[in-house]
Order: C-alpha cells, then structure tokens, then sequence
C-alpha cells in the first residue's frame, strides 16, 4: 500500500530526476558557448548561423513532428501562430533604450537570450510531464528519456550561452537563468508522476508555441546577427551545417 509519505517522496525524486536533467544538458551546452565566445568575428559568426540551422532542426524535426503526431495539423498551426503573435507582442516590451549602457547590438543578443529562455522553459514543461509518467511506469524507459533529454538540451544551453554572452551578461546570471529554465521540466516531471494522461491538445500547443517563439528567434535575430557579425560565405554554410547536424541529432535520439 503506497502511503502518502512515501508519495510525497517518491514525486520529489521524480521531480529532482527531472529538473537536474534539464538542467545537466543546459550548462553543458552553456559551458561549451565560453569556448565560442573568445573566438574572432569569423567563427562567431559561423558559430551563430549553426545555431540558427540548429534551432530550425529542432523545429522543423522534433517539435512539429511531435505536435502533429500529438494532435492534428490544425492545434499545431495555430500553436505556431500564438507563439509568434506573443513573440511579437513580448518584443515591443524588451526595450532596453532606458540603460545607461545601452548598445544595440549587445540588446540585440540579450533579446535573442531572453525569448530563447522563455521558450526552452517552455519546452521544458512537456517533456518534464513524458519523464515523470514514464519513470512512474516504466523507470527503464524513463532512464533512456532521461538521457536523451540531456543531450537534447546542449544545443539549447548552447544557443542561451552564445546570446546571453555576447550580451555581457555575467556568470552567475547565466547559471542562475539556466535554473530557471528548468524549473519547469521538474514541475513537469511531479505532474507526470502524479498523472497519468494530460490533454494531447495541451502538450501540442506548449510544442508548437515553442516553436513558433524559436522561428521568430531565427528568422529576425540569429541568422541575421551571423550574417552581420560575418558577412561572408562561412556564416551562410553554419546555418547549413547546424541543420544537418540537428537532423542527425533527432534521428539519433528517435
């Protein structure tokens, strides 16, 4: 018989499993944008246009798919539409022209930061929900997703890393928004391991109104900062390479 102490203990394991995955995967790939970040204008500019291609990946082969697969084509469009309109929205409130250091191309890298935290935090509450249901069921299988959502947040810690870096933001803020970013996935996974089933229309539009945040990101900020930081053919094939090497990273954690 489970009693309610051993409840409470075992959705607070759930719940640090959860959060402490999240957040592995984030700094590693944090730890790794200090290596970029000392680096001349020509391969922080590829550097950006890999992300760009990363981030696209992750959309257009993981998320959509996966919102599609959850509910219909019809939530994930609309998904999408909500997260560029809130994208759009939250834009005209980053305003940063008040600061006595003001400078436009560090706001630029700290706005691309901040949406890009807001969408992995997110991100973070599905997949915090699929791990606590499947380490309460099924913990061998939940270990498996465990490790895959570790890998799967390096490229996401690596882009929060790139943006928040070159926007001169310190060390210790860093670390302290990549806790804050998984946070939700610890939530997630206490919900998960409390409940069974969520509205799959719910977990589509969370995927998707990521997604639609991460494609405003990319399209108005990211590839246009790797083309303006090197306006050469490298930051154009960094978009390519960081696509190609998103597909392969999907395909591998299928």
């Amino acid at each position: 018989m489970i009693t309610m102490n051993n409840l409470m203990y075992n959705t607070s394991v759930i719940g640090s499993i959860g959060f402490l995955t999240g957040w592995m995967g984030i700094l590693a790939g944090i730890l790794a944008s200090f290596f970029i970040n000392k680096r001349n204008s020509r391969i922080k500019g590829t550097s950006f246009g890999f992300i760009g291609g990363l981030m696209l990946a992750i959309v257009c082969f993981d998320l959509i798919p996966e919102a599609i697969k959850t509910s219909n084509i019809y939530i994930t469009s609309i998904g999408i539409v909500i997260g560029l309109i809130i994208s759009v929205l939250l834009e005209g409130r980053l305003d940063f022209k008040h600061l006595p250091s003001h400078n436009i191309e560090y706001n630029s890298f700290l706005k691309s930061g901040i949406f890009m935290a807001i969408a992995v935090g997110i991100h973070h509450l599905p997949i915090g929900f699929a791990l606590g249901s499947l380490l309460s069921t099924n913990p061998i299988k939940g270990i498996h997703l465990a490790i895959a959502v570790v890998l799967h947040g390096v490229p996401e810690g690596l882009a929060l890393g790139i943006f928040f870096n070159e926007s001169k933001i310190g060390g210790l803020s860093l670390i302290l928004i990549s806790i804050l970013t998984c946070i939700p996935m610890g939530l997630g996974a206490i919900l998960g391991g409390i409940i069974s089933e969520v509205s799959p229309a719910l977990i589509s539009l969370s995927l998707t109104f990521t997604a639609g945040m991460i494609l405003y990101i990319v399209s108005s900020e990211t590839i246009p900062n790797a083309r303006e930081t090197w306006k050469g053919r490298l930051s154009t094939i960094g978009v390519v390479l960081g696509l190609i090497f998103g597909i392969l990273i999907m395909s591998f954690l299928e």
